[in-house]
């Protein structure tokens, strides 16, 4: 499958197989070495979609950027939510992602653009396997250590918007 010349899409869809066929076969080392061949989360679809939801300016493209060529990652500052895949949708049907940028737009109008670094930014995690479906997982790191985990999607949203809030107002 990998030695004609498939679609990027085929190539990893056949190297994640491969990893769990190994493993299969009781070969756990060259499962895990595979496995070390695939694409890092930072450039999986769904990082991708959350930081473009996000309506980045170019600095935090530029930043962006240099997280995903060389692993830096200038500010600390993110709202880490790890979610399994259907409470991932709920979130989103809630307007978690449309309710954050807007938030972020109406801080940096009152302040001349400098509030848009005043909250953080989104991350969002999809787990496929190790994460319950159904279940969702706050964390930030900052001034606020949420560690809270929710299987009410608006509850979730509603928790995150009041954290994003409050750090609008420090």
């Amino acid at each position: 499958m990998l030695s004609g010349n498939p679609t990027e899409k085929v190539r990893h869809t056949t190297r994640a197989a491969i990893c769990f066929i190994y493993f299969k076969l009781g070969e756990k080392d060259k499962a895990m070495t595979a496995a070390s061949n695939l694409p890092h989360i930072r450039e999986s679809r769904e990082k991708v979609q959350a930081e473009l939801r996000d309506d980045p300016s170019m600095d935090e493209v530029n930043e962006y950027l240099r997280f995903i060529s060389i692993g830096e990652e200038k500010h600390s500052e993110k709202l880490v939510i790890i979610h399994g895949v259907d409470m991932g949708t709920m979130i989103s049907h809630h307007g978690l992602f449309d309710k954050h940028s807007a938030l972020r737009k109406e801080i940096g109008m009152q302040s001349k653009g400098e509030g848009l670094r005043q909250i953080p930014r989104i991350m969002g995690q999809c787990y496929h396997g190790d994460f319950p479906s159904g279940m969702v997982k706050v964390n930030y790191c900052g001034e606020i250590l949420l560690d809270k985990v929710f299987t009410d999607p608006a509850e979730a949203v509603e928790e995150i918007m009041l954290v994003l809030r409050k750090l609008a107002q420090r």
